[in-house]
């Protein structure tokens, strides 16, 4: 069991840091346990002990990712709140669509994080056009897994497609597609991160979203469910903002809810913030 530890940890020594210290960890817990192994050897046999560690060995790292995920969510929320306060950072932004981003460096992980409006009058003029449209605008042709996307059977909300085509080529100069990339968005930033994903169709990012709106069909979720992204959705359960447009399926990924009691607040990202750190 323990032999399994290290070895892993060579493997994935290049892959993520954050992921080597939880398994040296996890490593030295092993250690700790490899004698009531032997012990349990001796009662059960070789292969019910072995199936014992594997399935603790299992849970554990199952453990390990929510643990990245929440905290890559984590860091999300942080720069979504002050990303303002925050110097020498590259912006994308299109006031009248309310379309914005940013990118930035941190510990060898580029950030791409689309903002939610600042403007509720620019987020419900880009919500309010609802119209199905084919993203024909995106560059996509054949993803790195194979995935493709059919432009004959695939609608998305228009709004959200042109929203993300004003601040598209000005985002392209900033970000490095061969980079680590942790991509994330608030409300109508949501739905930007999520088309800007697809665009981007590289193996090296994962999306998280908080309050994102419906983006599109169920032919553009299943290309979503083919693509190797993990695409994770935060949603409070009274934020009404993920349930639109109702036209809409729900987007395509895993969803984490998160508490809330006040339905006033429930859209806002501190909201967020506090059911997220409870």
């Amino acid at each position: 069991f323990t032999i399994m530890v290290f070895t892993g940890i060579q493997i994935t020594r290049r892959i993520d840091r954050d992921f080597i210290a939880s398994l040296r960890t996890l490593a030295r817990n092993a250690l700790l346990i490899s004698g009531p192994l032997v012990v349990l050897d001796e009662i059960v046999g070789f292969f019910p002990a072995l199936a014992i560690a594997s399935a603790g060995l299992y849970a554990t790292s199952f453990l390990f990712t929510r643990k990245k995920k929440d905290r890559d969510a984590s860091v999300c929320i942080n720069l979504l709140k002050n990303h303002r306060k925050m110097q020498n950072i590259a912006y994308a932004q299109d006031r009248g669509s309310g379309a914005a981003a940013f990118v930035l460096r941190r510990d060898n992980v580029q950030y791409v994080v689309f903002p939610g409006s600042d403007s509720q009058i620019d987020f419900l003029r880009t919500n309010a056009n609802t119209k199905r449209t084919k993203p024909s605008s995106l560059v996509v042709s054949v993803c790195h897994d194979g995935a493709k996307l059919d432009l004959d059977i695939t609608r998305v909300h228009k709004g959200f497609l042109d929203a993300y085509s004003t601040i598209r080529d000005e985002l392209r100069n900033l970000v490095s597609p061969s980079e680590k990339t942790v991509v994330c968005g608030h409300s109508l930033g949501g739905a930007l991160a999520i088309l800007y994903a697809v665009e981007s169709c590289s193996p090296n990012l994962s999306v998280f979203t908080f309050g994102a709106p419906r983006v599109g069909d169920d032919a553009w979720n299943e290309f979503l469910d083919r693509l190797s992204v993990p695409f994770t959705h935060y949603v409070t359960g009274l934020d009404p903002v993920p349930l639109l447009p109702s036209a809409f399926p729900r987007n395509a990924g895993e969803y984490i809810r998160i508490p809330s009691k006040n339905p006033v607040t429930a859209h806002l990202l501190l909201e967020y913030e506090k059911g997220f750190s409870q």
